[in-house]
């Protein structure tokens, strides 16, 4: 003969609407492994935001590069000047010339304000 419970077990119940979405929370859980589950997360996450600066970083510097380039190549051609063969690489003394500068730094002080923008507006609750 089998012996009844007088509570039912908490699978065999039907939802209400004060039933927890999650289920039950234990509260046997050793304080220890919380705090060593937290350091993991904290060290996973501060290693992925690193390697993510990283990439930024080791980009900056091609990137900016690309953009004078291609400056250089558009001033270059818009002044007609024959001494200079844009179908081969443009030496880059050539290219620290005060009007090529001049619209690097307006297209960097563009793309830093762009891209300051999403978080001006995200932080806005």
């Amino acid at each position: 003969m089998a012996i009844s419970s007088s509570a039912p077990d908490l699978e065999e119940q039907e939802p209400q609407d004060t039933s927890p979405l999650l289920g039950t929370t234990h509260h046997d859980d050793d304080p220890a492994k919380l705090k060593s589950n937290y350091i993991r997360i904290i060290i996973a996450v501060t290693c992925a935001v690193f390697l993510v600066e990283i990439g930024d970083f080791i980009l900056r510097a091609p990137t900016i590069r690309l953009m004078e380039d291609t400056i250089c190549r558009k001033y270059y051609d818009s002044q007609g000047n024959t001494s200079v063969n844009l179908n081969l690489p443009i030496p880059e003394e050539r290219c620290k010339i005060a009007p090529v500068q001049t619209e690097l730094a307006m297209l960097r002080g563009w793309d830093t304000t762009f891209s300051c923008i999403p978080g001006i507006l995200l932080a806005i609750p």
